[in-house]
């Protein structure tokens, strides 16, 4: 996993290049992704947007305690 920084200029890399209407995009590390579809840019956006949820430690698993009981 990338650090925080790293996927944060990712992300805004992947959404300029989405605004522009390019289907390739330069990472900051150098490597090159192409996409044929606005939909394959959409996941790519959406993947990262998550992984830098998980990097932030949000969307992490939740517990939730049900009680109830018959109003008496």
């Amino acid at each position: 996993m990338a650090d925080l920084p790293t996927l944060l200029a990712d992300l805004e890399n992947l959404k300029r290049v989405r605004r522009t209407g390019a289907r390739e995009v330069q990472y900051s590390d150098g490597r090159r992704s192409s996409f044929g579809t606005d939909k394959e840019l959409a996941t790519a956006i959406a993947a990262t947007e998550a992984e830098i949820a998980r990097a932030k430690g949000a969307g992490g698993t939740r517990n939730v305690v049900v009680r109830s009981s018959k109003g008496w």
